[in-house]
């Protein structure tokens, strides 16, 4: 959670400071809709504490990096002469391992847990500020899904939801093509990993968190 508050923090600090900056008239460049591709490297982690057998509690936190590819749909809107809103659909049908732990360090569990996330799906609304006629700033607030697998001989959810905050930049080249940089977090709702152990008596309570970086290449109409 400390790193989600100071991402946060200096997102909201960057964008004052860019918005402190004369912008130049255009954001009806970036009004439209459009579709693009997408390349991210994730870093997903998990921080929570695993409770043994005989109710012994132990805190640990893991986290691997894995990346994605994926696509996204989208609308944008001109508010004012800078200014612009939209709201935009992403999907990335791929994912990666974000927690593994040996059994031999949960206490007896009888073997490895390993959990992983996939097939993420994000709608969110956009707020932008054009600093020119080819760029443009812009913040994103949205809800993210994904599907959550762990290890045979464990019980947890099937599914993930979060509230997913990023800051990113636009440049266009020509009529429509576009290039986009985004980076992000999200904060997803705790889970329970449970049936864990030789007697199936142990079990995770996790709050896990990720965070990415992304390159979009698209198109606007």
């Amino acid at each position: 959670m400390k790193l989600i508050k100071v991402i946060i923090s200096s997102a909201c600090l960057l964008l004052a400071s860019i918005a402190a900056i004369p912008a130049q008239a255009g954001s009806s460049d970036f009004s439209g809709p459009y579709i693009a591709i997408s390349g991210a490297v994730n870093g997903g982690f998990l921080s929570g504490t695993y409770t043994d057998e005989d109710g012994s509690n132990t805190d640990a936190s893991a986290g691997h990096p894995y990346g994605a590819v994926g696509g996204a749909l989208g609308f944008n809107i001109a508010v004012g002469p800078v200014l612009f809103i939209g709201v935009e659909g992403s999907m990335e049908p791929g994912g990666g391992n974000i927690a593994r732990a040996d059994g031999d360090d949960l206490a007896g569990s009888g073997g490895d847990v390993d959990v992983t996330i996939s097939d993420q799906e994000t709608w969110a609304g956009i707020a932008g500020i054009s600093l020119s006629e080819g760029s443009a700033f812009y913040f994103k607030f949205g809800s993210s899904d994904f599907d959550i697998k762990c290890t045979a001989g464990t019980t947890c959810p099937n599914g993930l939801s979060g509230d997913t905050t990023a800051i990113g930049t636009i440049s266009k080249f020509g009529h429509g093509l576009f290039l986009k940089t985004e980076a992000g977090v999200t904060d997803f709702n705790d889970i329970s990993i449970t049936n864990l152990g030789d007697n199936g008596n142990g079990k995770i309570t996790a709050d896990p968190n990720a965070i990415y970086g992304k390159l979009q290449v698209g198109w606007q109409f």
